[in-house]
């Protein structure tokens, strides 16, 4: 609902590039998990919007994050990607594995499994 972008281009005079970048942010954000930061940091991985994220390799976000930045990131953004990821992916997950602290012991790996039915210890 609401205003395409490009309504919302011709209405504001905005670069609708721009717009979608900011709405893809603002969306990231809906991500439990994920706040303004982590949304920025999303993006400077390279994932602009949810659907990038359907097919991201979270081990190698944060590599790219890291290089990107020319330093090393605390590692527990890793996990906030896997966790991103999974949501992305598996919208009916159990609603713990929403939290990125849930996914800690899947670090530097590539996949992103299925959670199982019952909830993180």
């Amino acid at each position: 609902p609401g205003l395409s972008v490009e309504a919302a281009a011709a209405l504001t005079g905005l670069d609708a590039r721009l717009l979608e970048r900011v709405r893809g942010y603002l969306d990231l954000q809906r991500l439990r998990s994920v706040g303004p930061s982590l949304a920025a940091q999303i993006m400077v991985a390279g994932c602009g919007c949810r659907a990038d994220l359907a097919e991201a390799d979270p081990a190698a976000l944060y590599g790219l994050l890291c290089a990107r930045l020319g330093r090393r990131v605390d590692p527990c953004v890793e996990d906030v990607f896997r966790c991103a990821v999974a949501q992305v992916r598996y919208p009916d997950m159990p609603a713990a594995y929403a939290d990125w602290w849930a996914w800690t012991g899947q670090r530097g790996r590539s996949a992103v499994p299925r959670p199982p039915e019952d909830t993180p210890s």
